[in-house]
């Protein structure tokens, strides 16, 4: 039984990899660092979503937050290219940090990644206080990481 749990969590995040895997990083004229400013933004937003519709028990929201953030996790590292890093003239807050140690910032972004598959399969099962908690983790997880590799 949780074979089959954790084979449909990675199923979905195959399938939203894809999609996000499909977006332009210039498709739409916005710059490299443009565009990871508005996914954060975004993600900033999905978060208080999520958080808010966990809270109301409101699962369809819920599901449709959290699956943002477990494809915006795997979307994550690649909005990071070699030369994207914060300058006078860009607006950038990403630390030179992240590419002198790319290795932790992905580890980081996995801790993020497995605690939004964990909040999914909480939800699947209905479970709103076990989410809940794992949200929490789940916001740590990004906040340790603006910690160490933002401005």
């Amino acid at each position: 039984m949780k074979k089959s749990r954790i084979l449909k969590s990675w199923i979905i995040t195959f399938i939203l990899n894809l999609t996000f895997l499909s977006w332009s990083v210039f498709g739409s004229g916005l710059s490299v660092v443009e565009d990871r400013q508005a996914k954060f933004k975004e993600s900033k937003r999905e978060m208080r979503a999520l958080r808010d519709s966990i809270k109301k028990q409101d699962k369809n929201e819920a599901l449709h937050a959290v699956d943002f953030h477990i494809a915006w996790s795997q979307k994550l590292p690649t909005m990071f290219p070699q030369g994207s890093e914060a300058s006078v003239s860009n607006g950038s807050d990403a630390s030179g940090d992240i590419w002198e140690n790319f290795a932790r910032f992905e580890r980081l972004n996995l801790d993020y990644q497995k605690a939004a598959l964990m909040v999914r399969n909480e939800l699947d099962q209905s479970d709103y206080d076990a989410a809940m908690r794992t949200f929490f983790k789940m916001a740590r997880s990004c906040k340790v990481c603006h910690e160490n590799f933002r401005n």
